[in-house]
């Protein structure tokens, strides 16, 4: 066996110098000390959404400098990855230098903690923090990023096929359900009822219950191409229609209840190649119309023909509930609980081994006798 004493010379002096550093138990239980520290404070210090409201009242150097180290966001800051990849490359050169493979307690506390490290790694680079509202009724393929709100798509639909409220008799909440059913390709695959505290996972991404609230549901009928379609639409929804020179875009900016006195009706922003344009679809249009005879020439954009071949007419307007919804995807969260799991048995290990050893020292201590030999009386 090659002996890991240093060795002369000047330049493996200073790889042996920095490989011991490196391998030292000091550092990795300073580090590990450290994080734990850190990891208290971002319990104590708001992160996120709620560390908002502490910023606004900060001076502008202060909360510039709150922005600049990620204290609002410590678990994905970058002084904090550091500290994580530090420990895991101090862990791997202790196991290495110290040959703790051949020291089954220690190589499982060491493996435990590296596991639980990766884990984490792989939550910070694919894990998905998300939030939908799917209306009742209504089917969804895309969330939206909790950290910065771009779209991301599922690989599946998501339709809500009923919302359910309970409250107690004092009015307090008592329970709200979301019937959901899975989908893939139009065709259902699931079916799930997902209650707070009650998750559904489905795919790799898990669904948890978060609010509900009840908006406007409009009912939009759309002729054109020799055919008709109907669509229920929502605030923040929309649909695409097959343009002439290419796909419009229909996204609904607005349900009123009541537009300037005159009845129901819908904004839209409809984009298609040649750019963007605002159209408002009214139920009581005619009664519009009485009222200023050139509204169409006055002002383009009530005109339900406008965008020719289609027409857009409104029919109802219906209140119906919105279920919120938060989604997690966290592909670390296996690996975290593996390293887990053997950090707990490597130091069941070590407490049985030490267990073993102190009452052995006691019984030498207290002058036991040693057993008879076998065969003797």
């Amino acid at each position: 066996m090659s002996d890991p004493s240093p060795q002369p010379g000047e330049n493996g002096k200073k790889t042996r110098s920095l490989s011991e550093r490196l391998s030292s138990p000091g550092l990795t239980v300073g580090l590990l000390f450290l994080l734990a520290v850190v990891s208290v404070a971002g319990t104590v210090f708001p992160q996120g959404e709620a560390a908002r409201g502490l910023l606004s009242r900060l001076d502008p150097g202060a909360a510039a400098l709150v922005g600049l180290l990620q204290l609002d966001d410590i678990y994905h800051s970058f002084w904090f990855a550091a500290l994580g990849a530090l420990m895991a490359v101090s862990l791997v050169f202790c196991i290495h230098k110290r040959r703790i493979w051949k020291r089954t307690r220690l190589f499982l506390i060491h493996g435990g903690v590296l596991a639980l490290l990766a884990g984490a790694l792989l939550s910070r680079l694919f894990g998905i923090e998300a939030y939908i509202e799917i209306p009742a009724g209504m089917t969804v393929e895309r969330i939206f990023s909790g950290e910065d709100g771009r779209p991301l798509d599922l690989g599946f639909q998501v339709r809500c096929d009923g919302f359910h409220f309970d409250q107690y008799e004092s009015g307090m909440p008592k329970e709200y359900r979301s019937e959901l059913t899975f989908l893939r390709d139009s065709e259902p695959v699931r079916k799930a009822s997902l209650l707070v505290n009650h998750p559904v996972s489905f795919d790799g991404f898990t669904f948890y219950q978060s609010d509900f609230r009840t908006v406007l549901k409009a009912g939009l009928t759309v002729h054109g191409g020799g055919r008709t379609d109907r669509y229920e639409v929502v605030e923040g929804g929309g649909f695409d229609l097959p343009g002439g020179s290419g796909t419009l875009s229909v996204h609904v900016l607005a349900v009123v209840e009541d537009f300037m006195n005159l009845g129901p009706a819908v904004k839209l922003l409809v984009q298609s190649p040649e750019g963007c344009r605002n159209l408002y679809v009214l139920r009581n249009i005619g009664r519009f119309r009485e009222i200023v005879p050139d509204l169409y020439e006055r002002y383009p954009s009530f005109d339900p023909d406008s965008l020719a071949p289609w027409r857009f007419e409104l029919a109802e307007l219906d209140a119906t509930p919105v279920t919120g919804l938060m989604v997690n995807r966290d592909p670390g969260a296996p690996v975290a609980a593996g390293g887990a799991s053997v950090l707990m048995a490597g130091i069941l290990l070590t407490w049985v081994a030490g267990s073993g050893r102190t009452r052995r020292t006691r019984g030498r201590h207290a002058g036991e006798e040693p057993l008879p030999m076998e065969g003797k009386e």
